[in-house]
Protein backbone atom coordinates (compact mmCIF):
# COMPACT_ATOMS: atom_id res chain seq x y z
CA UNK A 1 0.00 0.00 0.00
CA UNK A 2 1.08 3.34 -0.12
CA UNK A 3 -0.79 6.37 1.24
CA UNK A 4 -0.69 9.99 -0.09
CA UNK A 5 -0.25 12.83 2.46
CA UNK A 6 -3.70 14.21 4.18
CA UNK A 7 -5.59 17.00 2.65
CA UNK A 8 -6.36 19.82 4.68
CA UNK A 9 -9.42 19.75 6.91
CA UNK A 10 -12.16 19.80 4.91
CA UNK A 11 -13.89 22.93 7.27
CA UNK A 12 -12.18 26.30 8.18
CA UNK A 13 -14.15 25.56 11.63
CA UNK A 14 -16.02 22.85 13.68
CA UNK A 15 -15.77 19.43 13.10
CA UNK A 16 -14.47 18.29 9.33
CA UNK A 17 -12.28 15.71 7.83
CA UNK A 18 -9.28 15.20 6.39
CA UNK A 19 -8.41 12.41 3.20
CA UNK A 20 -6.19 10.99 1.25
CA UNK A 21 -4.98 8.71 -1.88
CA UNK A 22 -4.13 5.51 -0.70
CA UNK A 23 -3.24 3.35 -3.91
CA UNK A 24 -2.19 -0.35 -4.17
CA UNK A 25 1.58 -0.97 -5.28
CA UNK A 26 3.75 -3.32 -6.72
CA UNK A 27 7.91 -3.46 -6.78
CA UNK A 28 8.91 -3.74 -10.03
CA UNK A 29 12.33 -3.01 -10.16
CA UNK A 30 14.81 -1.51 -7.48
CA UNK A 31 13.45 2.15 -7.58
CA UNK A 32 9.82 1.39 -10.07
CA UNK A 33 6.41 0.48 -8.73
CA UNK A 34 3.20 0.32 -10.48
CA UNK A 35 -0.10 0.58 -9.44
CA UNK A 36 -2.24 -2.83 -9.37
CA UNK A 37 -5.59 -3.33 -8.06
CA UNK A 38 -6.33 -3.49 -4.01
CA UNK A 39 -6.83 -7.24 -4.82
CA UNK A 40 -2.85 -7.90 -4.99
CA UNK A 41 -1.89 -5.90 -1.87
CA UNK A 42 -1.69 -8.06 1.55
CA UNK A 43 -3.53 -6.84 4.25
CA UNK A 44 -6.22 -4.26 4.90
CA UNK A 45 -5.45 -0.53 3.71
CA UNK A 46 -4.57 2.55 5.64
CA UNK A 47 -7.23 4.88 6.06
CA UNK A 48 -8.40 6.86 3.44
CA UNK A 49 -10.08 9.73 5.48
CA UNK A 50 -9.76 10.32 9.28
CA UNK A 51 -11.69 13.06 11.15
CA UNK A 52 -10.41 16.72 11.89
CA UNK A 53 -11.03 19.55 14.33
CA UNK A 54 -10.60 23.51 13.20
CA UNK A 55 -11.18 26.42 15.44
CA UNK A 56 -14.41 26.61 17.88
CA UNK A 57 -16.71 28.53 14.84
CA UNK A 58 -17.30 32.18 15.71
CA UNK A 59 -21.52 32.95 16.49
CA UNK A 60 -22.48 29.43 16.81
CA UNK A 61 -23.54 28.45 20.09
CA UNK A 62 -24.20 24.40 21.00
CA UNK A 63 -25.98 24.79 23.60
CA UNK A 64 -29.47 22.74 23.52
Amino acid sequence: WQAGSWEPCSVSCGQGFQSRDVVCVQQVSQNIYSMVQNQFCVGPSPPMTKPCLGPPCEGYNNHV
